[in-house]
């Protein structure tokens, strides 16, 4: 069962890991971003905006998460606080 799981992961890591390549090669114009309260303009390949915002999205997702055991870990710490009285 457990090699099942792995091999499910690899095939999604593997179609995951396809789909971002051709949307990078197929996506290569630039487009440029001008941020409001600054002068510059940022000029990049659109492939590279959306796969900085969606490492970004990760990123804060994963921080959240890991955040999130912080009140799970002291919650199961108070239990077995109560059980071991």
């Amino acid at each position: 069962m457990r090699f099942i799981g792995r091999l499910l992961w690899l095939i999604i890591t593997v179609i995951t890991v396809i789909f971002g390549m051709v949307f990078a090669t197929s996506n290569n114009l630039a487009i440029t971003l001008t941020l409001w309260p600054f002068e510059s303009a940022l000029s990049m390949p659109v492939w590279l905006l959306v796969l900085s915002v969606f490492g970004a999205g990760v990123l804060i997702g994963g921080t959240f998460v890991w955040l999130s055991t912080f009140a799970i870990r002291a919650r199961n710490w108070r239990l077995q606080q109560n059980v071991k009285k």
